[in-house]
């Protein structure tokens, strides 16, 4: 297959990326894609540590096609209005959003701090309803720590970001500062969406 996709002739970028993404959907894996330039920079905006936004983490569920929040930020606009992990995002702006692609939703939903988005929530046993949102500049701190009870901590990996691997040296760092003979970590991933390698490699390293 990879040589047919190399022996063809191409009119345009386009057709080349679809061609790459046809190559490897084959592969049927979940972790594989193809992110062309545009979407390699909104990735790299989701992974910086930084953004203007409401503060959503969304998924698409394969079978269904809908748009599943993950994870809503800690302390961002969307966490403070009550988005729960489980939610299905059905309209932005009133625009109807099946089977969009998360990256282009999460755009969707950014933008200049202090203009306001719309997004329509189903949840369930419940109603659809509507949020208006503020968005704004989200800190994303990544790594959370505290004593569970002396000898045993706690530290929560919300996603692997750019800085993970430095937040969590320093999160690790004062929890041994405050309890230098730890006996046991509870290493918290529930609702991680992954994001960048280096960074899961960095973590592991500090055990190793």
């Amino acid at each position: 297959m990879r040589r047919d996709v190399l022996a063809k002739s191409y009119g345009n970028p386009k057709e080349a990326y679809e061609a790459i993404r046809g190559m490897l959907g084959s592969l049927d894996d979940p972790y594989t894609r193809f992110l062309d330039p545009r979407e390699f920079k909104e990735m790299q905006i989701d992974t910086s540590g930084e953004l203007s936004g409401v503060g959503i983490q969304l998924s698409l569920d394969k079978e269904t096609k809908e748009l599943v929040v993950v994870s809503p930020i800690d302390g961002s606009p969307a966490d403070r209005a009550g988005v729960l992990a489980g939610d299905l995002i059905i309209e932005i702006d009133n625009k109807p959003i099946r089977e969009m692609q998360p990256d282009d939703a999460a755009k969707m939903m950014r933008g200049e701090p202090g203009s306001q988005v719309s997004i329509t929530i189903a949840r369930e046993g419940e109603e659809p309803f509507d949020l208006t949102l503020t968005r704004e500049i989200i800190e994303i701190s990544s790594v959370r720590s505290r004593m569970l009870e002396p000898g045993y901590a706690y530290l929560r990996i919300a996603q692997f970001r750019g800085n993970t691997g430095e937040e969590f040296a320093e999160e690790l760092q004062e929890l041994l500062n405050q309890e230098a003979d730890l006996k046991g970590l509870v290493l918290d991933l529930r609702n991680n969406p992954g994001g960048v390698l280096q960074a899961s490699v960095s973590v592991v390293d500090a055990f190793i």
